[in-house]
């Protein structure tokens, strides 16, 4: 019952003690508890779900432990009560911002809707609070909560007042939560498998696409264009490659100077972009994104930038005519491990699973951000293993921040949008022995959570595999549809590879 949000949907309950209640004759006493830090946290799960007529229910539980020495006293039972280092023992925040995050949160913002407490992606596979935990022993004692660590140490006082909350008609003991409902609603389009690392979903067998030695190192950005288009940068010459099939293999377009690749420049025509990834909003006629990490003339300084190229235009050149520079908006990160993937997310999709805005603490709604197009852009970040939505104004230049999303990848390499099934693929290189973490939009929390983690085909070498692509479901043939990938590193003399991925929901 508890499993979907014990493993997606963890947070800290903020607290300053709670009352426990002990039959006394024909009578209850009340015993308050506190510790020796003036404000806490229990481990709490959470869930917003939608009833069967449509009613958006937000709750919360409290998880609880066999009780301390002192505790046990009064009842078989205590809250589960988190140790301060267990906020970098999950890998969250701070303990005292989660705290405050929690406590905002439960209080609202004003705000119709009141921000939700983020998941806990998490890195490494750490386990938030258990259901079960022993709390064994006395006052002060640590108890393990699947990893996470807790604490006992609860001092009981009679006939205390001012308690955090009063006994539900089950008979838990109340600290101003909610009883909890199991499942938060469905992911997107398809249903949620097992988060836990899996074989590929598709066949093992990978080859090479391109002749050997055709490209220098650094090919990075990948993208799929219907039908049989690839398009991808090289960051060490800064170069968008536009790669056609022909027969079993994908070689450079031989027209309009597209033979050895165009060079990238920022919109002045000058400087030379570390084009790290790529993507195309609806078609490559609308344009052309790329995403750059700094300008490789200037390269000890970040500049987290996507940069829209129009690429009808002749020439072995492009300059870009937009760029959004994201440095402020995100983390400050190495000026080597910034912006590496980007990939598009159709409103359609967005607003179809209730998609929520961040920013707003609300729905996502396209016609707050004028001139945007009819998408958002995902980017990924190498050094902090997370993706970043935003709404790029293509009037003004200005960029809004809408979300992000926690991935359990070290680094961020490759992301690609399922447009067929709506899940999106986040890839890490052999930095993380090349997996990939799948997620899709949850209906009732309008949030990407993750669905699916699968390690590489066998036959995908264990290099610096940093772009991924992966065809439509209209390309499916046995079941299964192309899957690709770009290799910095040009293991074996070869940068671009092709293996296969099952078509429609994964199972």
């Amino acid at each position: 019952m508890w499993r979907g949000a014990l493993e997606r949907y963890r947070w800290f309950v903020p607290a300053t003690g709670w009352r426990q209640f002990k039959a006394e004759g024909e009578k209850k006493q009340p015993y308050q508890f506190r510790l020796s830090r003036q404000l806490f946290a229990f481990a709490g799960l959470w869930s917003r779900w939608r009833s069967p007529d449509g009613e958006v229910v937000d709750s919360c539980a409290i998880v609880t432990a066999a009780p301390n020495a002192q505790a046990a006293e009064v009842r078989d039972h205590m809250p589960l009560v988190m140790e301060e280092s267990a906020a970098s023992a999950m890998n969250l925040r701070s303990y005292a911002t989660v705290v405050a995050m929690a406590w905002l949160a439960a209080c609202g913002s004003g705000s119709s809707e009141p921000p939700l407490p983020e998941p806990s992606g998490g890195s490494g596979g750490t386990s938030a609070a258990g259901a079960s935990s022993n709390a064994g022993g006395s006052g002060g004692s640590a108890a393990q909560a699947g990893g996470a660590g807790a604490s006992g140490g609860a001092a009981a006082v009679a006939g205390s007042t001012g308690v955090a909350g009063t006994p539900d008609a089950g008979g838990a003991d109340g600290a101003g939560a909610g009883g909890a409902s199991a499942g938060a609603g469905g992911a997107g389009a398809c249903p949620a498998g097992s988060t836990q690392l899996s074989p590929w979903p598709g066949k093992a067998e990978v080859r090479t696409l391109d002749s050997e030695d055709a490209f220098e190192s650094d090919l990075s950005g990948l993208t799929y264009e219907a039908p049989g288009v690839l398009w991808a940068t090289n960051n060490l010459s800064s170069k968008l490659f536009r790669l056609l099939k022909s027969g079993g293999r994908y070689a450079p377009d031989t027209s309009n100077g597209w033979a050895s690749g165009k060079r990238l420049r920022y919109p002045n025509g000058q400087g030379t972009p570390d084009a790290e990834g790529v993507t195309l909003a609806a078609t490559s006629a609308a344009g052309v994104y790329v995403c750059a990490e700094r300008d490789t003339d200037n390269p000890s300084v970040s500049r987290l930038s996507v940069l829209r190229y129009d690429v009808r235009a002749a020439g072995a050149t492009l300059t870009a005519t937009h760029e959004w520079n994201l440095t402020a908006l995100l983390p400050e990160v190495d000026a080597n491990a910034g912006l590496e993937a980007v990939t598009w997310a159709a409103d359609s999709l967005l607003t179809a699973h209730h998609f929520f805005d961040e920013s707003k603490a609300r729905a996502y709604v396209p016609s707050d951000y004028g001139e945007h197009g009819a998408g958002l852009f995902l980017v990924g970040v190498e050094e902090t293993g997370k993706v970043y939505a935003f709404a790029l104004n293509h009037e003004s230049g200005a960029a809004t921040l809408v979300a992000s999303i926690s991935t359990p990848l070290a680094g961020v390499m490759g992301l690609e949008l399922d447009r067929d099934t709506g899940s999106l693929w986040a890839h890490c290189d052999d930095t993380c022995d090349n997996q990939a973490a799948v997620f899709g939009i949850d209906d009732a929390l309008g949030r990407f959570v993750l669905e699916r983690r699968f390690a590489h085909p066998n036959g995908l070498p264990d290099s610096n595999n940093e772009g991924i692509a992966l065809a439509p479901d209209a390309e499916c043939s046995g079941g299964v549809k192309p899957f690709f990938w770009t290799d910095d590193a040009d293991a074996d003399g070869f940068s671009v590879r092709e293996g296969s991925l099952a078509c429609g929901c994964l199972r």
